[in-house]
């Protein structure tokens, strides 16, 4: 009996040695041979990803971003004389909307009218001086030929400095009457152009001082819409001025669209943000405020073959995935505009086997990748 137990134990450890040296070939085994799945999925130096094919379209490069609208330039409501506050227009308060050379307020030209008036004098004087030395001088020269005939006649006895000195007055005299008259005309404040008031403090007996101003005002014409935009963006729009555009105002009350105009573009990007801008002007003056938020659409050169990527398929500004030879690359776009349907519209790229559409947690650049399968991906 002690020997069949004996017999018995060591078949027992035979046994599971066995099934010890069995399973590390088995396991072996697997791992040599393995599926395609789990490789993939475990694979110590290879992510799994998704991939798509883009599609293809020709396009015209529509650019879609927004911006506030702003008046070129504000003028001041300065008069250049001074003077009593004698009248004053109902459109000249915040947002009142005034015409070319309407009077906007008029001071009291009593003290101007007066200049005027002794400017005349001092002209009549002026004048009547000059015809005196003048006729003293013509009775020099007659008396002089009567007493010596067929001498030259001397400048004093043809009083030639006094008629010089008679009509330098009598031109200074015309000059100040000049100066007077176009005070009195500037009594009346008016401005060369179409605009609307953004403040004043012009009121009715209130006395006004030359070249202090009194508020500001802006020409209806001068209203244009600054749109910030990358530097590879405004490149992709070359030429950019004269580039036709929409101008939206999308709200609840009010909804409309002003064609418009690249008129031109900043010298500079921003330093802060390394934007440039260009600037939109309304094809026809525009009834709208400056500080408007609106939206705009501007149309570009045509672009053959630009691609169409999801959106889930650029994770960053601009950068995408693609897998190369491999591996994961990281692919600058240029951004051209969007679908109808929402869809990104890019410009044509080398996307090797595939711009990656699946979620990265780490990527890298050159980091290897094994592509999944590819049904229903286009």
């Amino acid at each position: 009996m002690k020997r069949s137990a004996k017999l018995k134990g060591l078949i027992q450890i035979v046994l599971v040695l066995l099934v010890l040296i069995l399973g590390i070939a088995a396991n072996y085994l697997f791992v040599r041979s393995g599926s395609g799945v789990e490789q993939r999925a475990t694979g110590p130096d290879a992510v799994l990803v998704e991939v798509i094919q883009p599609e293809t379209i020709s396009m015209a490069v529509q650019i879609k971003e927004n911006g506030i609208v702003q008046s070129r330039n504000k003028v001041g409501l300065t008069p250049q004389v001074s003077g009593q506050v004698v009248e004053v227009s109902p459109n000249l308060a915040s947002g009142g909307v005034f015409a070319a050379d309407e009077i906007l307020f008029r001071l009291d030209p009593a003290d101007y009218q007066a200049s005027v008036d002794q400017a005349r004098a001092d002209v009549s004087s002026a004048t009547a001086k000059l015809q005196v030395e003048m006729a003293e001088a013509e009775t020099a020269r007659r008396e002089w030929k009567l007493v010596h005939p067929g001498e030259p006649i001397p400048s004093l006895v043809a009083r030639e400095p006094q008629i010089a000195q008679a009509r330098a007055a009598l031109e200074s005299a015309q000059a100040r009457l000049a100066t007077a008259e176009l005070s009195r005309k500037r009594v009346a404040f008016s401005l060369p152009f179409s605009g609307r008031i953004v403040e004043s403090t012009v009121e009715l007996g209130q006395r006004l001082t030359a070249s202090q101003s009194y508020g500001k005002a802006y020409a209806l014409g001068n209203i244009e819409v600054p749109v910030p935009l990358d530097a590879d963006i405004i490149q992709r729009l070359n030429p950019v001025v004269g580039r036709r555009a929409v101008v939206r105002i999308d709200g609840r009350r009010d909804s409309r669209a002003f064609p418009a105009t690249v008129s031109r573009v900043d010298a500079e990007l921003d330093a802060g943000s390394r934007l440039g801008r260009v600037i939109l002007v309304f094809d026809e003056p525009a009834d709208v405020l400056p500080g408007t938020f609106v939206n705009v659409e501007i149309t570009g050169p045509q672009v053959e073959n630009a691609f169409v990527i999801p959106e889930r398929a650029m994770p960053e500004a601009r950068i995408c995935w693609v897998v190369r030879d491999g591996r994961l690359r990281q692919q600058k776009l240029e951004f051209l505009g969007l679908t109808e349907t929402g869809g990104l519209t890019v410009a044509p790229f080398d996307f090797g086997a595939g711009i990656v559409v699946s979620p990265l947690s780490q990527p890298a650049d050159s980091m290897p990748a094994r592509i999944a399968s590819r049904e229903g991906t286009r």
